[in-house]
This record gives structure tokens, sequence and C-alpha cells, in this order.
């Protein structure tokens, strides 16, 4: 599974390239190399790194241990019905999806804490679903969302 780290070069150059549209971000785009460097050095002691995008490959063992975390530098924004995108030529927030009440839920419980078969568990336990509908839902939405970068496992980061 070697490869590429948790991010992509876009994920890279989007994170050195501040909303505000006054010039590059000095304190975003180390960080980003910080991170970068850090899997690379992780990568060659042989510790395997994967896409996010890549995640979908990954065993249904490993996939519901994983703790999904919001990035924090994310253009995106949680409105209260829908998820928002900036939009950088605008200088504004703009609809990206409407999310039903069970995406919802189950974004909102992306906080860092808990992991993918604790959402499971909680999300079956409140909508009253079968436990194997639940995952593939919980599972579906955390994949789509990592390729958007919405969310990411949280031992993939600083």
């Amino acid at each position: 599974m070697a490869g590429r780290p948790f991010t992509s070069y876009a994920a890279f150059t989007s994170h050195c390239i501040p909303m505000n549209k006054t010039g590059p971000d000095r304190r975003k785009f180390f960080s980003a190399l910080t991170v970068e460097f850090i899997s690379f050095v992780r990568e060659m002691k042989g510790i395997p790194q994967l896409k996010l995008d890549s995640l979908n490959e990954l065993p249904d063992e490993v996939i519901e241990t994983m703790i999904p975390v919001l990035f924090q530098d994310s253009p995106y924004r949680i409105g209260p019905d829908r998820l928002l995108i900036f939009n950088r030529k605008s200088g504004m927030y703009e609809d990206f999806r409407l999310l039903s009440k069970h995406e919802m839920f189950i974004l909102k419980s992306f906080d860092g804490n808990s992991t993918i078969k604790d959402i499971t568990g909680v999300y079956a336990g409140k909508y009253k679903m079968d436990g194997g509908e639940a995952y593939q839902q919980v599972k579906s939405l955390f994949l789509e969302w990592a390729k958007h970068m919405v969310c990411h496992p949280k031992d993939a980061h600083l």
C-alpha cells in the first residue's frame, strides 16, 4: 500500500492559499509541508501511506476502526441543513450539498472521538436501522467526503 500519503498535491497547495486572497500564507504552507515530510519519512520507514481517495480499497475491518475528523482548514462549512463550500472568486460560501437529517447526524458525528463502528452503532440505534445498513451508509458517506477533503481519518495527520 505504499504510495502518496493521506493528502494530495491539490490538498497540499490548497492549504497554502488563504481564503482572503491576500497572498500565500506561510504558516499554512509550512504546516502542509511538514505533514508531507512526515508522511514521506513514515513511508521510507515502511509505514504504508494511502491517498484519501483510495480508502475504499481497505477492508471493512480497518475502516470500521478509523476515527473520522473534519479538516480544520477546509473550504467547507456545515450549515443547518447543508454542506457549504467557499468560493474564492466571490469570497462567499455557496451550497455544496443539501443534507438529509441522516447525513447531518453522521457528519456531526465525525468529531474525532468515535470510530466508524461506534458512529454506526449510535446511528443504527437512533434511527432504528439494521446494523449492516447503517454501517454501509456511514462508510459510504465517510469515503465520499474524504474524497472531497471534508474529513479524514484522525490518525493520518499530526
